[in-house]
């Protein structure tokens, strides 16, 4: 008897931990699918302006060759030094204020064969002929079928102006594609933070609630 009690005890707690748990993963914010999504992801609190990469451009893009990597250097320094196919959105004024500045890119295209489709670029600021660009990770899908639409969003690092400039020039450089046809690349400048909803400002304390959950039924569990 006492030991069907504890089992039932234990079920119950195990349901209770259960149900717990799952309703904390409820107020999680959901992964972004690697599939194709209509919807344009905010990198920033405003959107400056929106560009989209000229035809011409694009034609470049499945013209290059990359270049070869240089011997003893990192990857990601061989994708510094790479040779790029290079654009240039027209000027823009930046101020203090509207720190930090953002370049997205939205990446169109169709996955040539079955496998992984990725894409390198660079994104970064000129002004005066001085150009400074980083690598914009993860433009890329996994596990893509022959024929899938190709429809990713990124961004570059955010960049902090310590003043104010009249004539920034947000520049793009292709560096290489793999199993991918690129048909339509979007650049758009985001100023400010991005808005931050309530279930996003909980994604860090995921851990700390389902410990805390835990040790709550362990209490209750105890004082049966």
């Amino acid at each position: 008897m006492v030991w069907a009690c504890r089992v039932a005890v234990c079920r119950g707690a195990a349901k209770l931990l259960t149900a717990a748990v799952m309703g904390w993963a409820a107020l999680l914010p959901a992964g972004h699918a690697d599939a194709a999504d209509d919807a344009v992801k905010a990198f920033g609190k405003v959107s400056v302006t929106t560009h989209s990469v000229p035809a011409d451009v694009i034609q470049r893009y499945a013209q290059h060759q990359p270049s070869a990597p240089v011997k003893g250097e990192s990857t990601l320094t061989n994708a510094l030094l790479a040779d790029t196919v290079n654009w240039a959105a027209p000027p823009l004024a930046v101020e203090t204020t509207g720190n930090p500045y953002v370049i997205s890119l939205r990446v169109r295209g169709q996955v040539l064969q079955d496998g992984d489709a990725s894409s390198l670029w660079q994104a970064g600021w000129a002004e005066d002929g001085v150009e400074r660009s980083l690598i914009v990770p993860g433009a890329a899908r996994t596990g893509a079928k022959a024929g899938d639409t190709f429809d990713v969003q990124v961004a570059s690092a955010p960049v902090q102006f310590k003043e104010g400039h009249a004539a920034m020039v947000p520049v793009l450089s292709f560096v290489r594609a793999g199993n991918l046809r690129i048909d339509a690349v979007e650049v758009t400048v985001w100023s400010g933070l991005p808005k931050t909803s309530w279930r996003e400002w909980l994604l860090p304390f995921q851990g700390a609630g389902v410990g805390l959950v835990m040790l709550v039924l362990l209490w209750w569990w105890r004082r049966r």
